[in-house]
């Protein structure tokens, strides 16, 4: 049977690869409205998702059951920055910085990835009891 620090190691690295997915999608949308008035940026708070993935123990089996980022911006996840106006017209997107966020994201999503095929390695590596 899986240790259950394992089982809760292999769920919070999903959450992240989740989260960090989500946040992409958001700056490429923020990305592709730099030039919509009155637009403001959106982006992922990460206390939010750092309380929800320590706090809340929801196990899915299926893929009908309920998406964890369904409810996203309602729950807090996603925020809208609407304290700042970077032009006249009132949107807030930074190309230079969405940019700048965008390949931190990417680099941070690579890692995970990368440690989570690790981890699918040493299990591989246990199962076939060191051979290879």
């Amino acid at each position: 049977m899986m240790d259950e620090n394992f089982s809760v190691s292999l769920n919070l690295m999903k959450r992240a690869l989740d989260t960090y997915w989500l946040r992409n999608s958001l700056i490429s949308n923020n990305i592709a409205n730099v030039d919509t008035p009155n637009y403001k940026r959106y982006d992922v708070d990460f206390s939010k998702v750092f309380d929800a993935a320590t706090t809340m123990r929801l196990k899915t089996t299926d893929d009908r059951h309920i998406d964890t980022y369904a409810n996203a911006e309602e729950n807090g996840v996603i925020v809208r920055d609407n304290s700042t106006s970077q032009r006249l017209d009132g949107n807030n997107v930074d190309i230079d910085e969405e940019m700048s966020l965008l390949a931190q994201n990417t680099l941070l999503y690579n890692s995970l990835v990368q440690q989570l095929g690790n981890e699918y390695r040493r299990i591989r590596l246990a199962i076939n009891e060191g051979r290879g």
